[in-house]
């Protein structure tokens, strides 16, 4: 009987593992084929949790109806995009298709205001961002929403610092990145970007002006693009601040801290090729260049893996000449819980407000460049 048994287990296994499968189609048929779904949209959502809420909840079943509904003509407008953590699910209708060095890529719309929320409804608790419509919003107030932020996007499609911010500029400080610099969890008012503006203005007393030009997905590629593109546009910033996650090397982040993607590995080759023509530029323009490391959230409990990502960043800083910022350093001595929204590979607010504390003291006598003769430097200020 005892040798029996395994066999039994595995029959039922495979019986259950049938009727999973089975479901899933089920599912996929009747949303694709009876209420006429487009598969981009419900591709990514069909597990088993879901499929369950799905029958069960009307409100979840709404808000699958307004996804696709923002799907529109395009075949992929609803689909995955690989930032950090590989969790995201972006609306394609916020988006603007742009060419960058020949390659395919994107960029917000002009204009557009997003709602980025996690719904528990589903038991996925997958991040979403979509177009901010009245709609969106009674939904989401019907649902198990864990999380809910508003982002807003200017006349070039980049994320919006408070009005304050954007006024009487004495200098201007541009910032490069993906989701973690875009803010993506948080309000426009909590990203680190704002939050280093208003450091400046209140400990310094210079009217620094930031540029949040970091994008959900964006890696060294489109960065390049967007300083070589805009930097004239932004009102030639002296200070360029460029945030690097280990996925800017391989989607996957953990193959990177754990050391699996060698320096040699063409991968990091790639990145620091783009990271390179960004200091190029820097120099060209006579601009100060800082290169910040930004550790997944695994990584302060490990670091020992500093060797296998933020050592090859400070080498490859050291080699060109460009000041170098580990945010492991200090993010480290910080509660995880507190920095790093709960699921979820981002920071929330008070990790954006650290991050801004220390890119503050990393360029505050870059900034002292900039104020007027006279003015005391931030070395023989008091703090407040």
């Amino acid at each position: 009987m005892t040798a029996g048994r395994p066999a039994g287990l595995r029959g039922v296994l495979v019986v259950v593992a049938s009727a999973v499968l089975a479901s899933i189609a089920a599912a996929g048929l009747y949303l694709v084929g009876v209420k006429h779904f487009h598969w981009a949209v419900v591709r990514p959502l069909l597990e088993p949790g879901f499929i369950r809420a799905y029958l069960a909840d009307p409100r979840l079943r709404e808000l699958v109806e307004l996804m696709n509904e923002e799907q529109g003509e395009q075949a992929d407008s609803f689909a995955v995009f690989w930032g950090a953590g590989g969790t995201e699910l972006m609306s394609k209708r916020l988006f603007r298709p742009v060419q960058m060095y020949g390659v395919t890529r994107y960029m917000y719309k002009p204009g557009v205001r997003t709602l980025q929320f996690i719904t528990g409804a589903s038991g996925l608790y997958r991040a979403m961002e979509m177009e901010d419509t009245p709609a969106l919003r009674r939904v989401l107030a019907g649902l198990d929403t864990k999380r809910l932020a508003e982002a807003s996007y200017d006349q070039l499609g980049f994320r919006r610092a408070d009005p304050e911010l954007a006024r009487d500029c004495a200098t201007r400080v541009l910032f490069l990145g993906d989701s973690f610099t875009d803010g993506a969890g948080v309000n426009d008012n909590e990203t680190f970007v704002n939050r280093y503006g208003h450091l400046v203005r209140e400990r310094l007393h210079l009217s620094a002006c930031p540029i949040n030009a970091g994008v959900d997905g964006y890696g060294s590629l489109e960065e390049s693009f967007v300083l070589d593109t805009y930097y004239e546009t932004f009102g030639r910033p002296p200070l360029i601040v460029v945030m690097h996650y280990p996925n800017d090397v391989d989607d996957n982040e953990f193959v990177v801290i754990r050391g699996a993607v060698g320096e040699a590995d063409p991968r990091w080759t790639t990145s620091l090729s783009y990271l390179a023509r960004i200091a190029a530029t820097a120099r060209a323009q006579g601009a100060s260049l800082l290169i910040v490391a930004i550790p997944p959230s695994t990584q302060l409990a490990a670091p020992d893996t500093r060797r296998n990502y933020q050592d090859v960043l400070r080498r490859f800083c050291e080699r060109e000449g460009v000041r170098f910022v580990d945010l492991l350093d200090t993010l480290g001595q910080r509660d995880v819980r507190d920095i790093y929204i709960e699921r979820d590979p981002h920071w929330t607010a008070t990790g954006h407000q650290a991050v801004a504390e220390i890119l503050y003291e990393g360029t505050k006598d870059l900034l002292a460049a900039s104020m007027p003769a006279g003015q005391p430097r931030p070395d023989n200020r008091k703090p407040r």
